[in-house]
């Protein structure tokens, strides 16, 4: 009988601890859901921002290539460098993510579909911070020559695009470039050229890749957990 009564206690404190377990797992999938909802809002404005600034950079970079028609394009030449010197960001939720990772929370993910999801997703936001990083390398490279270049004074800052949030410039109609050296401008094209292949080709498809991995584990955990 002593027996009989130990192994039934132990049985409900197992049953008691499988429980909790299991509601810490929920509630994880739920917080999980809100961070990644919020990561698909922050990801669509980042790769509005980008197309945005591709677009913006080739069309400067074949303003300055036409070195002939400089003076004939500056007002456009300076609205265009001012309103794409701003850098791409993708600020990730992460509330979960550390919770998960710093109290042991993945072994509490029994769905394997689900940890691997997670996982891939992570491993999406180190890749995606590691070329942002690169694109800011290559950026302030840029922006450093263009002080050789550009009078910022001749910028005035006006309304913020809602769906870039980069900010519109009115150029003065007094403006002119500090040098008209064509070898320094077909160095700072060249750089433009090279920020806006790199956008192309790394930046927008992988914030665009994100996002979808996003918009998959969201269905997934909703339709594994049956959350809403």
């Amino acid at each position: 009988m002593l027996f009989l009564a130990v192994f039934c206690g132990f049985l409900a404190e197992y049953q008691l601890e499988h429980k909790i377990e299991k509601d810490k797992e929920r509630q994880y999938m739920r917080s999980m859901l809100e961070d990644l909802v919020s990561d698909t809002s922050m990801l669509q404005t980042s790769i509005n921002r980008a197309a945005a600034m591709e677009k913006g950079l080739d069309s400067l970079k074949n303003n300055l290539y036409d070195l002939d028609n400089i003076e004939k394009n500056i007002l456009t030449i300076y609205r265009q460098n001012a309103e794409n010197l701003r850098l791409i960001l993708a600020s990730f939720s992460d509330q979960t993510a550390i919770q998960l990772r710093n109290s042991g929370g993945m072994r509490l993910i029994r769905k394997i579909k689900i940890s691997n999801a997670i996982s891939r997703y992570w491993r999406g936001i180190s890749g995606i911070e590691f070329t942002l990083g690169n694109y800011k390398k290559y950026s302030d490279e840029r922006e450093d020559l263009g002080y050789s270049i550009f009078n910022h004074k001749y910028s005035v800052r006006g309304s913020v695009d809602s769906t870039t949030f980069l900010d519109n410039y009115f150029i003065m109609s007094e403006a002119r470039l500090i040098t008209n050296d064509r070898n320094l401008l077909i160095n700072y094209a060249n750089r433009t050229g090279r920020l806006q292949e790199f956008t192309e080709r790394f930046v927008k498809p992988q914030l665009v890749s994100q996002k979808l991995r996003a918009i998959d584990l969201i269905d997934l955990i909703k339709k594994e957990y049956q959350l809403k």
